[in-house]
């Protein structure tokens, strides 16, 4: 189950464990799921490419290093905040492609 708040930039899901008892995700789930679950869908949709990179903070769990790893991803760690992130993601702007966003294609 998936919930949001009403402008939707905040989730909560709850699984079923095999006893059937409901069990919320905490963040670090959340990400790994959702991060597992974007690389599978770009390969898919031949949206990978060989310069792929994706960008943490060094608090966000180690699992999506070896996500990413696995994949063919490079993965960097930045110190908390999103200025930081933002920083390295301009910083790699034309070197390697940020995973995050889908690409807009121009006709």
């Amino acid at each position: 189950m998936l919930g949001t708040d009403p402008d939707s930039d905040r989730v909560g899901i709850g699984v079923k464990d095999l006893a059937g008892n409901w069990v919320l995700m905490n963040g670090n789930q959340t990400a790994v799921l959702a991060f597992n679950y974007m690389i599978e869908a770009r390969k898919a949709k031949g949206l990978s490419e060989p310069n792929d990179m994706v960008v943490k903070t060094i608090v966000t769990t180690d699992m999506i290093d070896h996500i990413a790893q696995h994949s063919g991803i490079n993965c960097h760690n930045v110190l908390t905040g999103f200025k930081w992130i933002a920083e390295l993601i301009k910083e790699k702007e034309g070197i390697e492609n940020y995973v995050i966003r889908e690409k807009k294609v121009m006709d």
